[in-house]
């Protein structure tokens, strides 16, 4: 209940007077009972005013008024008249009235009363605010609680979310359940949901007396993650012909998946990504194909289907892959042999050491072999028959092979399996004779039968005095490019040159380390020390230095441009620790030398 008293003056200095009002609230109504009383007072003891007066009070419009009031005013207040009006109170149950009041006292010296002011009257509750729960899911039910000002009041409660709008409940009391539209989903398709706006018409009968809204943050249960479909593995095109010989298998080493995936994103959400892993690699899309599978027997396949709405669901496949190597020819060597398989140097039958492993990938892998011997310079070649197993670690002996002593053969043999195909090819030399002609005259041969011109040998050979070769060197026919003509020391310089002009050398140079700032905290010092040999300065050579002091930070060193015989460093550290010492560098030239050092 408000109550409050309003203060006022008269035309009388010494007569005050005063309004004193309450009020009591009708809720059903939406109005307050104001009752307001005139007082008046002398502030002087000892002094009456009398007479008989006119008096009103006005409350927010409403005015009350007495005529003839015979009124005697002392020291003490005493009433003039009282006034009460139903003042209505706006829509949402506030009102603040004006009450002033007039009044005089013929024939006294009262002809005028000034008193005015507001009242604030007590809000009266009206349109009832939706209590609920702060978030919920799609298809979640949840109560609407209604505090409801009086029970006569009910409610219309609606809902908008997006472009989908609603009926939750007419009538309603002081509570109502609402099981949330799956189908709301469709108007939110990101990761965090959104906000769904909860409309409360509150009627007082059929008189609407006000309206309230609330929010309520919908999101997406686990139950609307991506439905994967269907996970289809399958081989690569080019894989296809190995899958179906090997029984509908993958091989280790050679097969490579074809891999598509079919999700359906639930409720209008959108695919944001689709992750594939597959033999420790990781892969993106719904239409992937693998790199070769490197690991065997049972390979596992993960698929993870994402939404927009960060939703997610996992599927896992396996697959079975054979295991399988490539063929391995670790021995093949051939020699001369005698009919009955004895090795001989001036045999003229085929003996070769063969010793192989092919993976029979479960018995189904296919083998097969190529073996053929060719006189050293023809074209033609001949062909023998081998047959083998899966692994081989014996000694062939062909009699079919007759080789002419003359001649020199070579012979290779070959692998093939489904996928691979090695080889490995070897020579046997013409029948040991210690020194034979050609029959041209210009061909002479150790250890062997000579064939055409030129001299070969055949033979372990050691030269006990040095060999001067004219014009360079050829290992099995390539020519080599470059190789050390001279190597050495001079002073604290090691040294090799190359034929081609190169020169390098290294060496330890010890230095009086007289440190010099250069900028704090950098200090510095110089050195140098004469080369075995000078450089020429085009190209420039290239030189590196490096020191182990604990407080260097670099070392650059160079050749000299005015003395190309000298090599000079400079060198850096953060401190001027242990100046004047002694330091050690490690110097690294290479470049070109000049003529007259060469």
């Amino acid at each position: 209940m408000a109550s409050g008293t309003i203060n006022g003056t008269t035309s009388n200095p010494n007569i005050v007077c005063k309004i004193e009002w309450s009020s009591s609230a009708n809720i059903n109504e939406n109005y307050s009972a104001v009752t307001a009383s005139l007082y008046y007072r002398r502030t002087n003891t000892g002094y009456t005013t009398a007479g008989t007066g006119t008096f009103s009070i006005n409350i927010g419009g409403y005015t009350g008024s007495v005529n003839g009031k015979q009124l005697s005013i002392g020291s003490d207040w005493v009433l003039a008249m009282s006034h009460s009006a139903n003042i209505p109170h706006n829509n949402d149950g506030s009102r603040t009235v004006v009450i002033n009041a007039s009044g005089s006292l013929p024939p006294s010296s009262l002809t005028s009363t000034s008193c005015s002011g507001s009242a604030v009257l007590d809000n009266i509750p009206r349109a009832t605010t939706p209590q609920l729960p702060s978030e919920a899911q799609f298809g979640a039910s949840i109560t609407i609680t209604l505090p409801r000002a009086s029970t006569a009041f009910t409610h219309r409660l609606t809902y908008t979310f997006g472009e989908q709008s609603g009926t939750i409940a007419t009538n309603a009391g002081s509570s109502q359940n609402w099981t949330i539209p799956v189908s709301l989903a469709n108007e939110s398709i990101g990761p965090y949901g959104g906000y769904c706006q909860i409309t409360c018409v509150t009627y007082n009968g059929t008189v609407s007396i006000g309206t309230k809204t609330v929010a309520i943050l919908l999101t997406a249960p686990d139950s609307m993650a991506p439905i994967i479909n269907s996970v289809t593995i399958a081989p690569t095109d080019d894989g296809q012909s190995a899958y179906e010989f090997f029984g509908n298998k993958y091989i280790q080493g050679k097969s490579a998946l074809h891999i598509t995936v079919n999700a359906t994103m639930q409720y209008s959400a959108l695919l944001s990504q689709c992750n594939i892993t597959v033999d420790g690699k990781s892969y993106s899309g719904t239409d992937i194909t693998t790199d070769v599978i490197s690991t065997a027997n049972s390979v596992q396949i993960n698929v993870t289907v994402m939404d927009t709405r960060k939703k997610t669901s996992t599927s896992v496949s396996t697959v079975t892959v054979l295991p399988y190597t490539s063929p391995v020819l670790s021995t093949f060597s051939v020699e001369r042999c005698l009919s009955d398989g004895t090795a001989d140097d001036e045999g003229t039958y085929l003996r070769a050491k063969i010793k192989y492993d092919i993976d029979s990938v479960n018995g189904l892998n296919t083998k097969s072999f190529l073996l053929f011997y060719r006189k050293d310079g023809d074209q033609q070649q001949t062909s023998l028959q081998f047959s083998g197993g899966y692994t081989y670690d014996d000694v062939y002996i062909s009699t079919d092979a007759i080789l002419d002593a003359d001649y020199a053969y070579n012979i290779r043999f070959g692998i093939l399996d489904y996928f691979t195909y090695i080889q490995a090819d070897a020579q046997i030399p013409t029948a040991f004779t210690l020194m034979d002609y050609d029959s041209g005259g210009k061909g002479i041969a150790f250890g062997e039968v000579a064939q055409g011109d030129g001299m070969s040998v055949a033979l372990d050979t050691t030269f006990k005095k040095p060999v001067n070769f004219l014009r360079g060197i050829k290992i099995d026919g390539v020519q080599i490019a470059d190789y050390i003509i001279e190597n050495g020391t001079s002073g604290n310089w090691t040294y090799r040159k190359w034929a081609s002009g190169i020169a390098e050398c290294w060496g330890t140079m010890e230095f009086s380390c007289n440190l010099e700032p250069v900028e704090t905290p950098i200090y510095y010092a110089s050195g140098s020390a004469s080369l075995p040999f000078a450089y020429t300065t085009d190209p420039l050579p290239i030189v590196t230095g490096s020191c182990p002091w604990q407080y260097a930070n670099w070392v650059n060193a160079f050749v000299s441009l005015s003395d190309p015989s000298k090599c000079e460093w400079l060198y850096y550290q953060t401190n001027n620790n242990e100046s004047g010492n002694a330091r050690k560098v490690y110097i690294h030239v290479i470049g070109k030398i000049a003529e007259e050092s060469q």
